[in-house]
């Protein structure tokens, strides 16, 4: 069966969200690396920090992949990252420290609403009998 162009779109965003979390921990490594090239913390902070942000990147290029080449254990993957991701930005909205913001608070929330509109729209389409269909699927 041919690939749904939604879930190309998915695909892509997946692979996208790996590439932008492996520069998120790039970047998390420079900041906590003095200039002297050792860590400005713990280093099994550090460390713990580089192998959440490895694995996370991996995981999200598996089901990038998984999406890809429509296997079931793909879209069951990005289905509950859209969840866990959904999740997190209502604690987060809802436990925001108003001290700690900075920047527009209208821009964040915009961005936030928007950050769970597109996750809650991976969910519904991913539950459409045609793309179930794609990925051989018959439940969930």
């Amino acid at each position: 069966m041919q690939r749904p162009t939604g879930v190309t779109v998915i695909a892509v965003l997946a692979f996208v969200q790996a590439g932008f979390t492996a520069l998120a921990g790039s970047i998390l490594l420079v900041f906590f690396t003095d200039r002297k090239g050792g860590p400005q913390m713990g280093l099994e902070i550090l460390l713990l920090l580089i192998v959440v942000v490895l694995l996370f990147t991996l995981l999200y290029a598996v089901a990038g992949f998984g999406m890809w080449r429509l296997r079931k254990w793909g879209r069951l993957l990005t289905m509950a990252f859209s969840v866990i991701s959904v999740l997190f930005a209502l604690a987060g909205v809802l436990t925001q420290n108003r001290r700690l913001q900075t920047g527009d608070p209208q821009l964040q929330v915009f961005f936030v609403l928007l950050w769970i509109s597109v996750n809650v729209w991976i969910l519904y389409y991913l539950t459409r009998p045609h793309v179930k269909q794609a990925f051989g699927a018959t439940g969930l």
